[in-house]
């Protein structure tokens, strides 16, 4: 389902941006290359600081459309009918 698969990225992303962050930090020689590389890493932690906060209001998006459907009354009313369903659907 879309919310699942919204909300398992979202642990993914903090190991990718701390990994970034060592990355930049690490860099040996003499540090000729290390402004690009730092701005490289910020380019990319701001594109996951963007996808993350789509991907959090998409979450809440998406939750508050599941309560509205929950709490309506035809979702109230059709509950003994999908009890029953599942049931049937238990015993084959």
């Amino acid at each position: 389902m879309e919310i699942t698969m919204r909300i398992d990225l979202m642990p993914a992303v903090t190991p990718a941006l701390s990994s970034l962050m060592e990355d930049a930090s690490g860099v040996s020689g003499d540090g000729s290359g290390l402004p690009a590389q730092l701005n490289s890493a910020r380019a990319h932690l701001r594109s996951l600081r963007e996808k993350l906060a789509n991907s959090a209001a998409e979450v809440a998006s998406l939750k508050a459309q599941l309560e509205g459907i929950t709490k309506s009354k035809s979702w109230r009313v059709t509950a003994p009918l999908r009890r029953l369903t599942e049931g049937v659907r238990n015993k084959h």
